[in-house]
C-alpha cells in the first residue's frame, strides 16, 4: 500500500482526480438497484465532463452533491448508512465528486466553495485510496494497475 501512496502522492491533481473517478466506476455493480445507481452514474460523467474541458462549470458539479431537488449524492449517502458495503461504494463515489468540484472551483477562482465541501482539499483524493483497506474491497490491484499504466 506504501509504494501506491507514494506514488499517487506524485500525481498532478488531474491525474489523481482521473483515479479516484475510475476506482469509484470499480463500484457501478455493487450499487447496482440501489435508487443511488443513477445519481451516481449521472454525477461521475458530469465530473469526467469537467476533466475532459467539455465547459462544465463547478456549481454544474456540486449541484450533484446537494441540489434543491434533493436528488443529489448527500441524500442517497444518508440513506445508505443502513448498508456498510452500499454506504463504502457511494462514499467513494461522492468523494470523487466532491474533490472535482473542489478542483473546479480553485480552476474558477473562487475564494468561498458551499459549505459541504470547505474540507475538500488535496489530501481528498487520497480518501479514495483509504477506502480501498475496507473489507470486501478488491481494488487495491485495479489501483496498483493504473498507477503503473
Amino acid at each position: 500500500m506504501f509504494e501506491v501512496l507514494k506514488y499517487f502522492g506524485q500525481l498532478s491533481s488531474l491525474d489523481k482526480l482521473a483515479i479516484c473517478l475510475l476506482l469509484a466506476e470499480k463500484g457501478f455493480d455493487k450499487i447496482k438497484g440501489d435508487d443511488s445507481y443513477k445519481a451516481s452514474i449521472n454525477s461521475l460523467s458530469v465530473v469526467w465532463g469537467w476533466l475532459a474541458d467539455e465547459g462544465v462549470a463547478a456549481d454544474d458539479i456540486y449541484s450533484c452533491l446537494e441540489n434543491e431537488h434533493d436528488t443529489g449524492l448527500a441524500v442517497y449517502e444518508y440513506e445508505a448508512k443502513r448498508d456498510p458495503l452500499l454506504s463504502t461504494e457511494l462514499r467513494s463515489i461522492i468523494i470523487a465528486v466532491s474533490f472535482g468540484a473542489w478542483l473546479a472551483y480553485q480552476k474558477e477562482g473562487q475564494k468561498y466553495v458551499p459549505p459541504a465541501i470547505e474540507e475538500v482539499d488535496e489530501n481528498t483524493a487520497f480518501q479514495c485510496l483509504d477506502l480501498l483497506k475496507k473489507p470486501n474491497h478488491i481494488r487495491m490491484n485495479s489501483c496498483r494497475r493504473l498507477l503503473i499504466f
